[in-house]
């Protein structure tokens, strides 16, 4: 059998770009003066051994993205030398949690309309998806312009990658900024399941219950979409949580693709040919 290929993945920083590969991860950011700084480090994800476990391997992805985001924001703050500066990374890595929650409940208050049956209050289907509608509301904001530009670039490094193309800005400029294993897709498909069981879960215990099963399934369709991203009805049926990503992204320029091919050159294994150029990895 052939070796499986390995996948990449990341996320988008204050200014930056984390990629996550096979044995190591990296963060790419751009500096002050126009250069990029890249660290990079070793990395396992946690309880790798039930990565291949279907319906565990998705808490356990959960579990490897929060220890993936507290070592990217550890090399990130490793890389800013000034309490100002750093203060300010602080700042601009909270702003669009902060921006997303206060834009969520303002959609929501909108969009509301009071129904004096008690019963007629509970969430239509919509409303279970105004996340995703704040987040493309952060896009209105400058930092949360380029949250959301670098979260495209990232896809579209990943893409070139997978696709077996050279490594360099130039050649991910022409690839897609959808992926089918991005956290967005997993999300829809989250709040999906989650308005679906809204009624079966009326206390704690339950709620626990649906919350893991929420995170397994959603994975496992996630999973599935992505291994069958070629086939037309699958195509079909996912390619709507796919297209979903294009709240939560907004198309690059040049200087964020640069980033984001910086990071993941840093995480390819030593075996993998890159090709890239001078300029896009200053």
């Amino acid at each position: 059998m052939n070796p499986e290929k390995p996948l990449y993945g990341g996320r988008a920083l204050p200014n930056g770009v984390m990629m996550v590969g096979p044995t190591r991860m990296a963060v790419s950011v751009r500096q002050a003066d126009g250069s990029i700084a890249t660290e990079s480090t070793d990395f396992s994800p946690p309880f790798s051994a039930w990565r291949k476990t279907p319906f565990v391997r998705g808490p356990v992805a959960i579990a490897g993205a929060a220890v993936l985001a507290l070592k990217s924001m550890a090399l990130q703050r490793g890389m800013t030398t000034s309490s100002g500066a750093r203060r300010r990374q602080a700042m601009q890595t909270l702003a669009p949690v902060l921006a997303i929650s206060i834009m969520e409940r303002v959609v929501r208050v909108v969009l509301t309309i009071r129904k004096r049956d008690e019963k007629q209050r509970k969430p239509g289907l919509v409303s279970v998806f105004m996340p995703l509608l704040a987040f493309r509301l952060l896009g209105l904001t400058g930092p949360g312009r380029q949250l959301l530009k670098y979260h495209a670039a990232e896809h579209m490094a990943v893409n070139a990658a997978e696709a077996g193309r050279a490594l360099n800005a130039g050649e991910a400029e022409d690839q897609s900024r959808i992926h089918p294993r991005c956290g967005t897709s997993f999300a829809v498909w989250a709040m999906f399941l989650t308005w679906v069981s809204r009624g079966w879960v009326k206390s704690p215990l339950r709620a626990a219950i649906a919350g893991v099963a929420t995170v397994s399934v959603a994975f496992e369709l996630l999973h599935f979409g992505a291994r069958n991203r070629d086939s037309s009805w699958v195509k079909a049926v996912f390619g709507p949580t796919w297209q979903a990503q294009r709240l939560t992204t907004m198309p690059p320029e040049r200087e964020h693709l640069e980033v984001a091919v910086a990071a993941l050159i840093a995480v390819m294994p030593a075996d993998v040919p890159v090709e890239t150029t001078v300029t896009d990895i200053v």
